[in-house]
């Protein structure tokens, strides 16, 4: 302009200027961007910098429902939340990889691991198509407690321990069923074994390993079985005669140097505790497998003297009377009284 002054005239050109570019700004952005209206779950964002068209709305993730994994051993009764009493009836579905030749082994025992019966079940029905089949099994049993546990094993012909599988079921035994027995008249015989005379047993010594047991005079010694058998005492048979006690023998290992003797090998989750015999400490590993209408029982004793590993094996093979027809099957055995000749003959072991 004429006349004006430089400094007012680049004053009023600069004004123009900002006026042009704010207007041409406003007409393209079409406007002040709302930053409050981002997708910012975290608040981290630089909302000073950042543009609407940089965020991506964050998709949630869907949840991923873990596959349910179904137990070998479906039940269908008794209901296990009530009381059981024997005869037990059991009936349900099990894994067809459970069975052979249409059977499985079943035992049940109490709150320390003693087995008060043992049975077999049987496929009732078998579809190859599936997985699982129905079975039914009876167990007979007599209670000591209160409580106790319903063990179903695999039946592995195999007797390789990376094959054998087991699920337990806790049980609960009805009150009168374990309360006091009362007197016994004196006709009838006793309930329980009879206390035992050991004066007139047999002794077998080891003057190489220094140690010797009591035995009963009927008991049959076998030497030379088994390379790693010291000795070993039969039950005698005459004893058990007519009942499903099919072997019933002690095996006395011979002593060697064994960094692993408390490890047993043999089978898989044993029942372990310690005990004392005249002031030896052992360690006693119970196991019970079954297979082939055979029940397996065997205890474990392990101890270290002089740095060389003892065993003794106490063996218990019977039949399932599960497998019999009643009019056909054999009597069952006196497990008590067996099992209490076994408890004396370990209680007559001295090391000297």
């Amino acid at each position: 302009m004429p006349g004006m002054p430089n400094l007012h005239r680049t004053a009023v050109v600069s004004l123009v200027v900002s006026l042009v570019v704010s207007a041409l700004f406003l007409s393209g952005c079409g406007g002040e961007t709302d930053l409050s209206s981002f997708n910012d779950p975290t608040g981290t964002l630089d909302k000073s910098v950042i543009s609407d068209t940089q965020i991506t709305p964050v998709a949630e993730a869907t949840p991923v429902t873990p596959p349910v994994v179904q137990p070998d051993v479906l039940i269908d009764s008794p209901d296990f939340n009530k009381t059981v009493s024997s005869p037990l009836l059991i009936q349900g579905k099990v894994r067809k990889s459970y069975t052979y030749e249409g059977a499985f082994p079943l035992i049940i025992i109490d709150e320390t691991g003693n087995t008060l019966g043992q049975s077999t079940g049987r496929v009732t029905s078998l579809d190859m198509t599936q997985d699982y089949v129905s079975f039914t099994a009876e167990i007979k049993f007599q209670p000591t407690g209160s409580t106790g546990t319903l063990v179903f094993k695999n039946d592995n012909p195999s007797g390789l321990v990376q094959n054998e599988k087991s699920i337990s079921f806790p049980v609960i035994f009805p009150a009168a069923a374990t309360a006091a027995t009362p007197p016994v008249p004196v006709s009838n015989p006793p309930t329980e074994p009879q206390t035992t005379d050991t004066g007139n047993w047999k002794v077998f010594k080891s003057s190489i390993f220094d140690f010797q047991v009591s035995l009963p005079q009927e008991f049959v010694k076998e030497i030379g079985k088994d390379k790693n058998i010291l000795v070993s005492f039969h039950y005698p048979k005459s004893t058990t005669e007519g009942t499903n006690l099919s072997d019933a023998r002690i095996d006395v290992l011979k002593p060697k140097v064994d960094e692993k003797c408390f490890n047993s090998t043999e089978k898989s989750q044993p029942l372990t505790k310690s005990v004392t015999f005249n002031g030896v400490k052992f360690m006693e590993d119970r196991f019970s497998d079954g297979g082939a209408g055979q029940i397996n029982e065997q205890v474990i004793y392990s101890t270290v003297r002089d740095t060389l590993c003892h065993k003794i094996i106490l063996n218990m093979r019977s039949t399932n009377i599960g497998m019999y027809d009643l009019a056909t099957a054999p009597k069952a055995f006196d497990y008590k009284q067996v099992g209490k000749t076994y408890s004396d003959i370990m209680g007559s072991l001295k090391f000297f």
